[in-house]
């Protein structure tokens, strides 16, 4: 049914279309269509090259954040076994609750705040440690 109502539509825009807009539609001349097709294909050649380019440029930029991350994490982990306070406050970049319970956990295992050190403060190295590996 809608194929009817379709095909009724397509003829009775074609009847009422005027003679003159036929002639655009007409047949093309062979050099008019091989100048087309060749453009087409430079232009669709060109927009590949500019993608690929792209995309170099990308796994440049990528490969660069990638080796400075790294490099940052190993230093991350290397200052969270001697000072990890000092650690979360540079991964998190202000003082916030996880700093303070790092500062915490390292006072209480260096025995500053309690008395004793039976602890040691490991617990600090360890929760500072899953934090930033982790990326939570």
């Amino acid at each position: 049914m809608k194929r009817i109502f379709f095909l009724m539509f397509l003829l009775a825009g074609c009847l009422w279309m005027p003679a003159t807009s036929f002639a655009a539609i007409g047949p093309q001349s062979a050099a008019q269509t091989e100048s087309r097709v060749s453009a087409a294909r430079a232009e669709a050649r060109a927009a590949r090259q500019e993608k690929k380019a792209a995309r170099q440029s990308l796994r440049e930029q990528l490969r660069k954040a990638v080796a400075a991350a790294d490099e940052e994490l190993v230093l991350l982990i290397i200052l969270a076994l001697l000072l990890p306070p000092l650690a979360m406050y540079l991964y998190e970049g202000d003082f916030t609750t996880r700093f303070w319970i790092s500062l915490l956990l390292t006072l209480l295992g260096a025995g500053l705040i309690i008395g004793w050190s039976g602890i040691g403060y490991l617990p600090a190295v360890i929760y500072t440690l899953y934090i930033i590996v982790t990326g939570i």
